[in-house]
């Protein structure tokens, strides 16, 4: 199995722990991974080579890498096995390699090592015999290492027979298992369809075939899974009815998981489809993944309170692991209510009982997310209901009309209306509503306020009148923009459009028309919007509508919009602080370098930005000149100056933002540099990747990743 990188690093920033790379010395993961390990290994390539020389014994390799989990439970359960070990120390010359050291690094570009565990069998020569992608379980880990000592059933020795012409069906079936253990999933696919078409029907259910027949059994709309329930009997014949069932829910096991824990859409006709195939397999009504879709039910129809019950009465007997991810996953309810959060805490707080530091901590955490919940509160009242309440409290409503459907309205409820920012604000003036707009009286509520699009967000007055409407996902700095602004009277929707049909055409309330209106995604043609733009006088064009005009019109950097915007940005800055500023700024910029420097761009557009940065006054350390530098140098491959621009300037950029972007830009710059220039680049994103904000973390990990794979190609 491969390893995800980003999952090491997040682990090794948490543990603090830099030392990976002696055997001898402690592991990151501390007394955990632990094992007494049965294999006498030696720890040098150049020292098995020898050792297998004179003792004419093939080498096992062990690929380790400190970092990977699955490497530990090898350690652990395989090669802590007494008779095991002692079989490898008969059979092998035993190698293991850190596999994050130079000789690790080396090693694995020479013999094509990419996932962790991974294992090889070498000969003498130090050339490949066998290999094997992943690690399992005894006794059948040991059936596999036992094919590399002899030759016609080796890794080595069926490429070789294969391509001298052998291709009788018995071979092709040994082969093809041979090439899925190695991980060689395309060359796996072309065998094992090579043997599978020779096979009559009848055959498919011997337990030789099983497992080429699942593989093929897994492929998207494959016919076998029918073939499978009709025939069910003969496969649990030759393979016992655990496997065979066990085969037909990891089918389905993984989208009702995710239904369950709503990380995946549910819906009534999607659950029925995998009840129904269920069924047809004759799956068990004990198996978990019916206790998924129940789940998975109560969740989609907001029962929550049932959806507790349920969850107390039988998830003690699900797998530990499953069981925390469903207790994680509530605390992200929908339209969940003030006393709903009391009783998952309460759920959470039983859940925890007699649980160890770890389980008690990360429960805790959790129970205080919920009961001090900081988002949007969403009532369950009908629009009439809600209206009446906000004119006796003072309000407005806050209606959030979706669908079940819509990806952008899930992004809403997932990352903007949990926010604090946005709670406190409607905690305070509005009462917040959802309506879906397929059901009940949402298509009636969609005629009345012309809602085609999702999600459309209003605020409306107590008797029912649009002060503010937002169509389309936004994240949480331009949703709280556009609320705030709600609050002025001179941005109110509906007065705006009357103001407009009654023929005001002022410059200070055409700019509050068109911001408005641009939110409500009721201007088509943003061709409009510029010929206003260019109507203004410069007294009138430092408000902050008229900056996000500017924005909502499409513009390139040696437009006279641009070079306006950056000759007057001190101006803007001071209504709008000059972060926002800059980031705006950087949006339009960095494109055109970026096309350039991946061989995509226009010169003349990259010498028209130039030229206009140039003559924009701005100071020496801005980013955007950072950029042009770096470029400059780039191009001239003076590398040197390169290095040093990011070791003395881009390092002491305070925009996190901007640094990031600025750091990114060395998978290009690095490709075609010296090897020291590279080691340098490599050392310079590890230490960023150090002090990484948390969202940036993925970014520079997978810099790291490039940049080691630049220096290990030299």
């Amino acid at each position: 199995m491969k390893v995800n990188r980003f999952s090491f690093l997040l682990v090794v920033l948490f543990l603090g722990h830099t030392n990976l790379y002696a055997q001898v010395q402690e592991s990151m993961y501390g007394d955990a991974v632990k094992a007494d390990i049965q294999v006498d290994y030696v720890f040098s390539y150049e020292e098995a080579l020898k050792k297998a020389k004179a003792e004419h014994k093939p080498i096992f390799f062990n690929c380790f890498s400190d970092w990977a989990v699955p490497c530990h439970a090898m350690n652990q359960q395989v090669f802590s096995n007494r008779e095991f070990g002692e079989w490898l120390n008969t059979h092998f010359v035993n190698l293991w390699v850190e596999m994050t050291t130079e000789e690790g690094m080396a090693l694995g570009k020479r013999y094509g090592v990419e996932s962790m565990p991974y294992y090889l069998v070498l000969d003498e020569k130090g050339e490949v015999v066998h290999r094997l992608a992943s690690g399992t379980a005894l006794p059948e880990f040991q059936r596999r290492v036992a094919c590399a000592l002899e030759e016609k059933t080796s890794y080595r020795g069926m490429n070789a027979a294969y391509a001298a012409g052998k291709h009788d069906k018995k071979f092709l079936r040994n082969y093809a298992l041979v090439l899925r253990w190695a991980g060689e999933e395309e060359k796996y696919e072309e065998i094992a369809g090579e043997y599978f078409r020779m096979l009559k029907p009848a055959q498919w259910s011997k337990a030789e075939n099983w497992q080429i027949f699942f593989d093929r059994m897994k492929q998207p709309d494959s016919l076998l899974v029918d073939y499978l329930f009709a025939h069910k009997a003969d496969f649990v014949k030759e393979n016992g009815a655990e496997v065979v069932n066990n085969a037909i829910v990891s089918l389905y096991y993984a989208d009702a998981m995710a239904y369950a824990a709503g990380s995946k859409p549910y819906s009534r006709a999607a659950g029925l489809e995998v009840f129904t195939q269920l069924q047809k397999g004759n799956i068990p009504d004990t198996n978990d993944v019916y206790k998924f879709l129940e789940i998975a039910s109560l969740r989609h129809a907001k029962k929550y309170a049932e959806m507790l019950d349920y969850l107390s009465a039988h998830i003690g007997r699900m797998d530990s692991r499953v069981a925390e991810l469903l207790d994680m996953s509530l605390g992200n309810l929908p339209e969940i209510t003030p006393e709903g959060r009391k009783q998952v805490a309460a759920y959470l707080q039983k859940r925890m009982e007699g649980g160890d530091d770890y389980t008690v901590k990360h429960y805790s955490r959790l129970v205080d997310n919920i009961l001090n919940f900081k988002g949007m509160v969403f009532e369950e009242l009908s629009l009439q209901e809600a209206l009446d309440k906000a004119g006796r409290e003072g309000k407005r409503v806050f209606m959030d009309c979706y669908t079940t459907w819509c990806g952008p309205c899930k992004m809403m409820d997932a990352q903007v209306f949990p926010q604090a920012v946005a709670g406190e604000f409607c905690r305070e003036y509005c009462v917040c509503i959802k309506v879906d707009m397929e059901k009940g009286e949402g298509p009636e509520i969609a005629r009345r306020y012309g809602v085609n699009a999702f999600p459309t967000m209003m605020l409306l007055d107590p008797d029912g009148t649009v002060v503010c409407r937002m169509v389309g996902a936004r994240d949480v700095v331009n949703f709280m923009t556009v609320l705030r602004r709600s609050l002025n009277a001179g941005f109110n929707y509906s007065l705006l459009k009357e103001q407009y049909a009654a023929g005001e055409r002022s410059a200070d309330f055409m700019s509050r028309y068109y911001l408005t209106m641009y939110d409500a995604g009721e201007v088509d043609d943003t061709e409009e919007i510029r010929r206003f733009l260019v109507s203004l006088q410069d007294s009138a064009v430092y408000t902050p509508e008229v900056w996000f005009l500017y924005q909502a019109v499409p513009y390139t950097p040696e437009s006279r919009e641009f070079a306006y915007l950056l000759q007057h940005r001190e101006a803007f800055a001071d209504t709008l602080g000059m972060e926002q500023v800059e980031r705006a700024f950087q949006n339009v910029v960095f494109p055109v370098y970026v096309d350039w420097l991946l061989g995509q761009g226009d010169r003349n557009a990259l010498e028209a930005c130039r030229e206009v940065l140039q003559e924009a006054g701005l100071p020496e350390v801005n980013g955007l000149l950072l950029l042009d530098r770096l470029t400059v140098a780039y191009e001239a491959k003076d590398f040197a100056v390169l290095m040093e621009i990011y070791g003395q300037q881009v390092a002491a950029v305070a925009d996190a933002r901007l640094r990031l972007n600025l750091d990114a830009l060395l998978e290009v710059f690095a490709k075609e540099a010296p090897e020291d220039v590279q080691r340098e680049a490599l050392e310079y994103v590890k230490e960023a990747l150090g002090t990484a904000q948390p969202g940036a973390i993925a970014k520079y990990s997978d810099l790291v990743t490039v940049l080691t794979k630049y220096v290990e190609e030299k």
